[in-house]
This record gives C-alpha cells, sequence and structure tokens, in this order.
C-alpha cells in the first residue's frame, strides 16, 4: 500500500490519506445510503463503519454486502438486486 500510495502521488494525485471519507464526511447533511462489502480486501469492515459513524446526517443507512471480498460486487449489488436501493429511494425522492 505504501508503494501504491507513493506512486499514486508521483502520477499527480493525491496520497490515500489525503482521500479519506472520514475527512468529509461530518459535511454530509443528505440522506444517505451507505453500501459496503464487509470483506472487502483494500479496507477493513471497522473503516467503513468509522466513516458511516462520521457522517453528518441523522437519516443513514449503512447496508454491508456479505459473502465476498471482491470490491466489484459492491459496485453491481444495486443492479443485481435493486429492491432495497429503489425503496430506500423512493423514501426520499418525492
Amino acid at each position: 500500500m505504501d508503494v501504491l500510495g507513493l506512486e499514486q502521488k508521483e502520477l499527480g494525485g493525491f496520497a490515500n490519506s489525503d482521500m479519506s471519507p472520514h475527512l468529509f464526511a461530518p459535511g454530509v447533511k443528505a440522506p444517505t445510503l451507505v453500501v459496503q462489502v464487509r470483506d472487502d480486501l483494500w479496507t477493513t469492515p471497522e473503516d467503513g463503519q468509522k466513516a458511516f459513524d462520521l457522517w453528518g446526517g441523522n437519516e443513514k443507512e449503512l447496508f454491508w454486502i456479505q459473502g465476498t471480498a471482491r470490491r466489484f460486487d459492491g459496485y453491481n449489488c444495486s443492479g443485481q438486486n435493486p429492491k432495497r436501493i429503489i425503496d430506500w429511494f423512493r423514501n426520499y425522492m418525492h
């Protein structure tokens, strides 16, 4: 991860520590649904929970995707199982 962070910075990006959602989460006040792969190889459940806990709004929900360590399973979740996401949007989109 240190080498990846160095390469990221060298290519004109930011260090991973400067891109943490923890820095910005308190400013999020809109209703928020966080979808997180629990066993994602690039993070930890504690990191996902911390970001959620720091979210500034009161209307928030954390949805853990279980049974996989592949991040892209999280990206594909709403397309493959849209009911939970659609129900959430129905609640907030009037």
